[in-house]
């Protein structure tokens, strides 16, 4: 239940962020939408993991469901295989991105996702000698 009360905190920071990001976009008048659909996506994303949260707070049989859910080694599995693969994935099209980016004459947007790459896999090489060392 204490993972529970951090992560409606965290959630309510997240829905305050997405106020304040909303706010500020009408009170610059601005006509980029980029701060629009961040802060209207902050605000989706923390509503709806409030109303699980408090759902969960208030519910003790889907409380129940939930962890159930989480606990779940088949549930587990299939979400660090889904997330493994995202990754590659993901690795795979900044990459392709990057050589088109190459391609026409942007070298610095290229650099920049290059670098992006090098550190996500360098995150990922720290992140496998922990685990490894760890299990």
């Amino acid at each position: 239940m204490k993972k529970s009360g951090i992560n409606l905190i965290w959630n309510s920071i997240v829905f305050l962020i997405g106020i304040l990001v909303v706010v500020i976009y009408f009170m610059k008048g601005s006509s980029n939408d980029l701060l629009l659909s961040l802060g209207s996506g902050f605000l989706g994303v923390a509503l709806v993991r409030l109303y699980q949260g408090i759902r969960i707070k208030n519910n003790k049989d889907y409380a129940k469901q939930v962890a159930i859910k989480n606990e779940d080694e088949r549930n587990q599995f299939i979400s660090t295989k889904s997330r493994a693969e995202a990754f590659g994935l993901g690795l795979t099209v900044e990459a392709i991105i990057a050589i088109a980016y190459i391609f026409g004459n942007e070298s610095n947007i290229a650099e920049i996702i290059g670098i992006l790459i090098c550190i996500q896999l360098i995150v990922y090489l720290i992140l496998y000698m922990v685990n490894n060392k760890k299990y």
